[in-house]
Protein backbone atom coordinates (compact mmCIF):
# COMPACT_ATOMS: atom_id res chain seq x y z
CA UNK A 1 0.00 0.00 0.00
CA UNK A 2 1.30 3.18 -1.14
CA UNK A 3 0.85 6.15 1.63
CA UNK A 4 0.23 9.46 -0.16
CA UNK A 5 3.00 12.10 0.65
CA UNK A 6 2.50 15.69 1.95
CA UNK A 7 3.29 18.43 -0.38
CA UNK A 8 3.68 21.92 1.63
CA UNK A 9 2.44 24.82 -0.77
CA UNK A 10 4.06 27.86 -0.21
CA UNK A 11 2.17 31.58 -1.56
CA UNK A 12 4.12 34.82 -0.81
CA UNK A 13 1.62 37.93 -2.03
CA UNK A 14 3.10 41.23 -2.45
CA UNK A 15 2.50 43.36 -0.28
CA UNK A 16 3.12 47.33 -0.31
CA UNK A 17 5.50 49.08 1.52
CA UNK A 18 3.90 52.08 3.37
CA UNK A 19 5.65 55.82 4.27
CA UNK A 20 6.16 55.59 7.65
CA UNK A 21 5.61 59.11 8.32
CA UNK A 22 2.07 58.52 7.36
CA UNK A 23 1.08 55.78 9.89
CA UNK A 24 -0.12 56.95 13.55
CA UNK A 25 2.38 53.75 15.70
CA UNK A 26 5.28 55.46 17.01
CA UNK A 27 7.90 57.32 14.89
CA UNK A 28 10.08 54.76 12.72
CA UNK A 29 13.34 54.55 14.06
CA UNK A 30 14.29 51.33 11.19
CA UNK A 31 14.58 51.15 7.99
CA UNK A 32 15.51 48.78 5.20
CA UNK A 33 19.00 46.60 5.37
CA UNK A 34 20.32 47.27 8.94
CA UNK A 35 20.37 44.96 11.68
CA UNK A 36 17.53 45.37 14.70
CA UNK A 37 17.26 44.00 17.89
CA UNK A 38 14.67 42.77 19.76
CA UNK A 39 13.72 44.34 23.12
CA UNK A 40 10.92 42.72 24.50
CA UNK A 41 9.26 38.89 23.86
CA UNK A 42 8.09 39.83 19.89
CA UNK A 43 6.43 37.90 17.81
CA UNK A 44 7.66 37.09 14.50
CA UNK A 45 4.55 36.12 12.00
CA UNK A 46 3.97 34.97 8.22
CA UNK A 47 2.69 38.32 7.16
CA UNK A 48 2.36 42.11 8.50
CA UNK A 49 -0.38 41.55 10.62
CA UNK A 50 -1.75 40.55 13.77
CA UNK A 51 -4.08 38.02 12.14
CA UNK A 52 -1.07 35.91 10.35
CA UNK A 53 0.34 33.23 11.89
CA UNK A 54 2.92 33.68 14.71
CA UNK A 55 6.13 31.09 13.45
CA UNK A 56 7.83 32.17 16.86
CA UNK A 57 8.43 34.66 19.31
CA UNK A 58 12.05 36.01 19.73
CA UNK A 59 13.11 36.67 23.19
CA UNK A 60 14.63 40.07 24.10
CA UNK A 61 18.66 40.09 22.79
CA UNK A 62 17.56 38.57 19.34
CA UNK A 63 19.33 40.66 16.27
CA UNK A 64 17.73 40.03 12.86
CA UNK A 65 18.21 41.58 9.78
CA UNK A 66 15.55 44.22 8.16
CA UNK A 67 14.99 42.79 4.91
CA UNK A 68 11.77 45.10 4.14
CA UNK A 69 8.93 47.16 4.64
CA UNK A 70 7.59 49.10 5.87
CA UNK A 71 4.06 48.26 6.33
CA UNK A 72 1.49 50.12 8.23
CA UNK A 73 -1.85 48.39 9.98
CA UNK A 74 -4.51 50.31 11.80
CA UNK A 75 -7.30 48.92 13.27
CA UNK A 76 -10.47 50.61 14.98
CA UNK A 77 -11.26 50.71 18.65
CA UNK A 78 -11.16 52.84 21.67
CA UNK A 79 -8.62 53.73 21.52
CA UNK A 80 -7.35 52.64 17.48
CA UNK A 81 -4.23 50.53 17.41
CA UNK A 82 -1.47 50.85 14.52
CA UNK A 83 1.93 49.30 13.85
CA UNK A 84 4.75 49.76 11.84
CA UNK A 85 5.75 46.35 10.33
CA UNK A 86 8.98 45.38 9.15
CA UNK A 87 10.13 42.22 7.04
CA UNK A 88 12.82 41.00 9.03
CA UNK A 89 15.22 37.65 8.62
CA UNK A 90 16.72 35.33 11.45
CA UNK A 91 19.97 34.17 11.53
CA UNK A 92 19.08 31.26 10.17
CA UNK A 93 17.91 32.51 7.02
CA UNK A 94 14.03 32.10 8.55
CA UNK A 95 11.97 35.69 7.22
CA UNK A 96 8.79 36.97 8.98
CA UNK A 97 7.54 40.38 10.36
CA UNK A 98 7.95 42.01 13.53
CA UNK A 99 6.32 45.28 14.28
CA UNK A 100 8.99 48.09 15.62
CA UNK A 101 6.31 49.58 17.74
CA UNK A 102 2.42 50.29 18.17
CA UNK A 103 -0.03 52.98 19.01
CA UNK A 104 -0.57 54.70 22.16
CA UNK A 105 2.45 52.55 24.00
CA UNK A 106 5.61 54.52 24.85
CA UNK A 107 7.79 51.43 23.97
CA UNK A 108 9.39 50.18 20.99
CA UNK A 109 9.64 46.44 20.43
CA UNK A 110 12.80 46.42 18.10
CA UNK A 111 15.91 48.91 18.28
CA UNK A 112 18.87 49.70 15.35
CA UNK A 113 22.17 48.18 16.46
CA UNK A 114 24.86 50.57 16.02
Amino acid sequence: VVQPTATAVVTTESVPDSDPNECPANPARLQANTNVRVLDWLNFRTGPGLHYEIQRTNRPGTELEVIGGPVCTLRGGDPPRAYLWWNVRMEDGREGWSAEAPLNFPNYFLEPVK
